[in-house]
């Protein structure tokens, strides 16, 4: 066991250091040790925890020298940094990584309300869509609806694929089932249909 008297900011700092090359860590932890190490090292040097959002430090910035430890871009060390709010959809794979980043300019209510709009319309939104959200929300103009809106567009790869509109669909559920309800209840119905069928293959392949 090796003993080193520490004060708090390197302490920080060699703790990160120590958790950042373990095998697997998920993209919310590697984010939140990135900022505890940021913000350790602007203590440590002098800088205020709430200042700029990069200093300069022995002729370089801040974050290139921890990309240069943590095997990563500048770049992306800035993007960790902007990622707190929506950590839990990034970890499940619901969001990718740069729409993510893009999406943390939008403010704790407007990020709560993409939350909402990705669950209506079960879809994600890509890096384009979350760059137009980012606008619309520098420019006062983005809601819950527009979020929708947007998200409910056909991306690029997806031309292909099945929509029905929920005025369709309410024609075969009770009025107060939700979209959310109304999906689950179509995938338990497939899932019958899918046993079924497979059921008459099997008795067909029997009878032969």
């Amino acid at each position: 066991m090796i003993i080193r008297v520490l004060k708090d900011e390197e302490a920080v700092i060699s703790m990160v250091d120590s958790n950042m090359h373990r095998e697997v860590i998920s993209p919310s932890e590697k984010a939140f040790a990135c900022k505890m190490k940021y913000d350790a090292i602007k203590r440590k040097n002098g800088f205020s925890s709430n200042g700029q959002d990069d200093y300069q430090y022995k002729g370089r910035k801040s974050i290139e020298i921890m990309g240069e430890e943590m095997g990563e871009s500048p770049k992306q060390v800035q993007r960790y940094l902007r990622i707190p709010e929506i950590l839990e959809m990034l970890d499940d794979g619901k969001i990718g990584f740069t729409p993510a980043y893009e999406a943390s300019f939008l403010t704790e209510e407007e990020q709560k309300n993409l939350i909402q709009a990705m669950a209506y319309t079960q879809s994600s939104p890509s890096l384009s869509q979350a760059q137009r959200m980012k606008k619309l929300s520098r420019d006062g103009e983005l809601d819950l609806q527009e979020m929708k809106k947007i998200l409910g567009e056909v991306k690029k790869g997806e031309i292909n694929r099945v929509t029905f509109k929920n005025e369709q669909l309410h024609r075969f559920f009770p009025k107060e089932y939700s979209a959310e309800r109304m999906k689950e209840r179509i995938l338990d119905i497939l899932k019958l249909w899918q046993a079924q069928q497979l059921g008459n293959t099997q008795s067909e392949n029997e009878a032969e």
